[in-house]
């Protein structure tokens, strides 16, 4: 523990406790906040027991913003003994993995974050693992989705919606590791085109938008791709899917008004998951739909741009999550 020293309250970004809880060092300087003063309380490689009574004090922990990175590094290795503990019960083990994930992500798709190769890596890594668990054990995959967050945020959208799709691509009988992980890498990314898409347009319905707003939103796909492939210094073999998430089948979708066998069958999952969870969780200004009116809405209101067989699994698959979100709830 270091002397007590202020340093300026600006600059800082909150860190759980929890999070930290399961690393064996802490992995960049922990401060806390005390009397409107920041103050360093753990340095780098100090144990996190440390910071344990200050938490259950209630006393704020912030880590400073450039270490951010840092930290998040660690958290992938907190993610990964979090998945592994089979002590803890299942609904409470993936309500932590979840937040433990979306504390990760939800850096990455910040308005103009910087998307670099060090970033990609992270976050494919946070998915992966992810992934890894969900291709092995049904059980965890559906209490994950018994589990999932509802609002709007754009990363926590990401990972429902690489969460969904892992769901749908094994009902629609993909098995292939190396194919399953690039579904959840895509799922989680097909929206990162969206960091540069000005707030003004994502926080309204797209009819109230003007045609110069709605050119800039279905441009992103096309730089989501060229964000992803930049990052990583070559096309990724997902990079397709979050270039066709808004294809549709009938032909009616963008950017390229691509039409039923010319759209992948990886980027048609995506699809029914990107849309589901944003009808149901209210994106882009518009109320949440319950879960029967969304798929009801994407089957008949929208006839022909989803494919029937697809829909049908993933409606059997909500079923079966019901019941277990039902069951978590008594």
């Amino acid at each position: 523990m270091s002397a007590k020293k202020n340093y300026p309250t600006r600059g800082y970004l909150p860190v759980i406790w929890s999070y930290l809880a399961r690393l064996d060092e802490v992995p960049c300087d922990i401060f806390i906040r005390s009397g409107g003063r920041t103050i360093l309380y753990a340095t780098t490689g100090s144990n996190p027991e440390t910071l344990r009574e200050k938490a259950r004090e209630g006393v704020p922990l912030v880590v400073r913003e450039a270490d951010t990175y840092l930290l998040r590094r660690m958290l992938n290795v907190s993610l990964k003994r979090t998945l592994a503990d089979t002590t803890i019960p299942p609904t409470a083990r993936s309500k932590e993995a979840y937040a433990i994930a979306a504390s990760i992500v939800s850096h990455t798709f910040r308005p103009r974050a910087r998307f670099d190769r060090d970033e990609a890596t992270l976050v494919q890594e946070t998915v992966d693992m992810l992934t890894g668990v969900f291709a092995k054990e049904d059980d965890s995959l559906w209490t994950m989705v018994a589990s999932m967050q509802r609002n709007m945020q754009t990363h926590s959208h990401a990972i429902n919606t690489a969460i969904y799709s892992l769901g749908l691509a094994k009902a629609a009988g993909i098995t292939d590791a190396d194919q399953l992980r690039d579904i959840g890498r895509a799922g989680l990314l097909v929206d990162i085109g969206l960091t540069t898409v000005p707030a003004r347009v994502l926080e309204r319905p797209p009819e109230e938008l003007d045609a110069q707003e709605i050119r800039v939103l279905r441009q992103h796909p096309v730089v989501g791709y060229a964000i992803v492939t930049r990052a990583l210094g070559q096309t990724p073999p997902y990079a397709h899917v979050i270039l066709e998430h808004h294809e549709r089948l009938d032909g009616s979708g963008y950017p390229s008004g691509r039409r039923g066998g010319q759209i992948a069958i990886d980027s048609q999952v995506v699809a029914i998951a990107d849309v589901y969870d944003e009808l149901t969780t209210g994106r882009f200004g518009r109320p949440p739909l319950a879960p029967f009116d969304a798929c009801q809405q994407m089957r008949f209101a929208r006839p022909g741009q989803f494919s029937d067989a697809l829909m049908r699994d993933f409606i059997a698959l909500l079923g079966g999550w019901s019941a277990i979100r039902l069951s978590i709830a008594s």
